[in-house]
């Protein structure tokens, strides 16, 4: 009996998919104090230090201000969320996104994702996460 626990828990190993677009979120701050867009988005570096029993992936999708995201942006992440739940497997996806364009981002998201899970869409303004949950 306890083998088949142990085998239940092994195949319940949750895959986590960061998508990044850009935002607020993934600046840094520059030696005048001010917040910029920089080369390469601060989170990529201090996701890798935590220390999580789900498996953590990350995508730097975009690197835009939110403003600036528009309907192909959103159908590219659209399609790339179906795949990764539906051909990767990823039993979560989380979304880092500025705050300016969240709102539509996360309706876009609501109608428009063809899985049978539906998503739970949480915004954040404080810390800027956009949570697309499925089998969580």
């Amino acid at each position: 009996m306890s083998h088949n626990i142990h085998v239940l828990q092994k195949k319940m190993t949750h895959k986590l998919l960061i998508l990044h677009t850009g935002g607020t979120i993934s600046m840094s701050e520059g030696n005048n104090g001010h917040v910029a867009p920089s080369k390469e988005n601060p989170l990529l570096t201090s996701i890798k230090t935590l220390h999580s029993p789900a498996k953590i992936d990350q995508e730097p999708i975009f690197n835009i201000p939110s403003p600036h995201i528009n309907l192909t942006h959103w159908t590219y992440l659209k399609t790339r969320i179906e795949k990764a739940i539906f051909q990767e497997n990823y039993t979560g996806i989380v979304i880092t996104h500025g705050t300016d364009t969240l709102e539509e981002t996360a309706y876009f998201l609501e109608l428009s994702i063809n899985t049978d899970i539906p998503p739970d869409l949480e915004i954040e303004r404080e810390s800027t996460l956009l949570l697309v949950r499925g089998a969580l």
